[in-house]
């Protein structure tokens, strides 16, 4: 019963750092001219509706917590998924031609150039809150070198 009620204080947790580094990509977005075109869609969620959607997010964000990394450094890595999740779902919707994910340009109509802008400046933040992190940290190392594995991960996929 304890373990039950670690996991759903690590998780409560987790969200509230969520909205936070929500907050932040909020103020990243805010530094672009066009800014006022920019929709983002995660003001609004509760507990429940951001586990269903951000599950493995708060996971993360969860493990970050019990492992006692400082509260700064989680929002650091936050936005570092979260701009990840959007680069990666932004070139699957080039693909695919979709409008799918958290960022959106609402003036936009071509999905094709709507969803390659929103990659550049997602890479633009992510660049920008990378180089924020302490790369001599062991921490970091091991987070970047797990970035990789995934990025190569992606890469093993069909060209279909």
């Amino acid at each position: 019963m304890k373990t039950h009620i670690l996991i759903g204080k690590l998780f409560l947790d987790s969200f509230n750092i969520l909205k936070e580094i929500q907050k932040e990509i909020q103020k990243d977005l805010k530094s672009l001219g066009f800014q006022e075109e920019i929709e983002v869609e995660f003001q609004s969620l509760n507990f429940m509706d951001s586990f269903k959607k951000n599950f493995f997010t708060l996971l993360m964000l969860s493990i970050m917590i019990d492992s006692k990394i400082s509260k700064k450094n989680i929002v650091k890595y936050g936005k570092i998924i979260l701009y990840l999740r959007q680069i990666v779902t932004s070139t699957d919707n080039i693909i695919d031609d979709e409008s799918k994910g958290i960022i959106f340009i609402s003036r936009l109509k071509n999905n094709v150039v709507s969803n390659s802008l929103v990659m550049l400046f997602c890479q633009n933040f992510l660049t920008k809150t990378c180089l924020e992190i302490d790369f001599k940290s062991y921490l970091s190392q091991k987070v970047f070198n797990k970035i990789y594995s995934i990025a190569e991960s992606e890469s093993l996929r069909d060209r279909e």
